[in-house]
């Protein structure tokens, strides 16, 4: 009876047009390229995971991470990643860091900033309010902390230079990535939500989009932004964060586990992932290549310019890709 009425001319056309419509967006969706890049592996596999990437210039780099209960680490280099120092800078993993001029702002478990102004040693400093932050912009007057735990009791933490909480806004969802587009506008993305800030945090407002575990938000200026999601949605907003257009939709088959997202410039831009899964794009992410024939890794941080790109896993290994 089933095999019958799936062959009843009735429902043929609607059932072709929904595989074309299928087919039509998976097409979309999915990078229609691959691309081999030459790399160098410029570290193993160690016994902890790198969170985020950052390079000053084209030689001096920091890269942060830790175990998540155990230590957090920080990497620095000064010869383009092909040596790289390591040090162990707090109790806890450092998830998250921000970079004012010379100076680097670390969070991670337990709310601890752990700070390294110019050549000074690393200092680890308490937080009055507990918790589990994924995100940490320094301001002008202090700190925005953001994150959560186990998708669920999110939260974003307004601290003063002396490390005072001025303000806590509790969310249901976990908040995994904090950005700024300028000095006083603020983007915060987690599970289902994304919200952003004009007053430097000191107010936030949701938007309404279609839902994923969100991971990373990266802004290049002032107007262009992108998200990226677990569920492998793409977003892109080119008005500062009051609307965002989906480059690819969430997916709960054949889904890409997205971790993060940075740009060099207002075309070209990198996503990595887990399973190896590192893409790049030339046209602001309305088509995306895939990168073959590197490590596999689940890859978690990027950072990407003109010339390479600069990407860390969840093991400990750190890749750099030349364009």
């Amino acid at each position: 009876m089933v095999a019958d009425n799936c062959l009843r001319g009735r429902t043929k056309p609607s059932v072709f047009i929904s595989f074309v419509f299928f087919c039509f967006l998976f097409c979309a969706c999915s990078p229609q390229d691959t691309v081999t890049l030459s790399y160098e592996l410029q570290q193993v596999e160690q016994g902890f995971a790198l969170k985020k990437i950052h390079f000053f210039d084209d030689t001096t780099g920091i890269a942060m991470g830790g175990v998540n209960y155990e230590f957090g680490v920080a990497q620095f280099t000064s010869d383009g990643g092909k040596t790289w120092s390591l040090d162990t800078v707090s109790q806890k993993i450092v998830r998250d860091f921000d970079v004012i001029g010379e100076d680097v702002f670390g969070v991670g478990i337990d709310n601890f900033i752990t700070q390294k102004e110019g050549p000074f040693p690393w200092v680890e400093l308490p937080v009055p309010e507990s918790g589990e932050s994924n995100g940490i912009i320094k301001t002008e007057t202090g700190y925005i902390l953001a994150g959560g735990i186990a998708i669920k009791n999110g939260f974003v933490i307004r601290l003063s230079d002396d490390f005072t909480e001025v303000s806590r806004l509790e969310i249901e969802g976990e908040m995994n990535a904090v950005d700024r587009s300028s000095s006083t506008d603020f983007h915060m993305v987690g599970f289902g939500t994304i919200f952003r800030s004009e007053d430097a945090g000191v107010t936030w407002i949701e938007n309404i989009v279609d839902g994923d575990d969100y991971r990373d938000v990266f802004f290049i200026n002032e107007s262009i932004g992108w998200i990226v999601g677990n569920a492998g949605s793409i977003l892109k907003t080119e008005d500062g964060g009051l609307s965002w257009a989906s480059l690819r939709k969430a997916s709960a088959h054949n889904k890409m586990r997205f971790n993060s997202v940075q740009f060099a410039n207002e075309s070209l831009g990198a996503i990595v992932g887990d399973d190896g899964l590192v893409w790049l794009t030339r046209d602001g992410g309305q088509r995306w290549i895939q990168i073959e024939d590197i490590p596999e890794q689940d890859y978690s941080s990027v950072f990407i310019n003109d010339d390479f790109m600069c990407i860390g896993s969840y093991q400990g290994q750190i890749v750099k890709l030349f364009l």
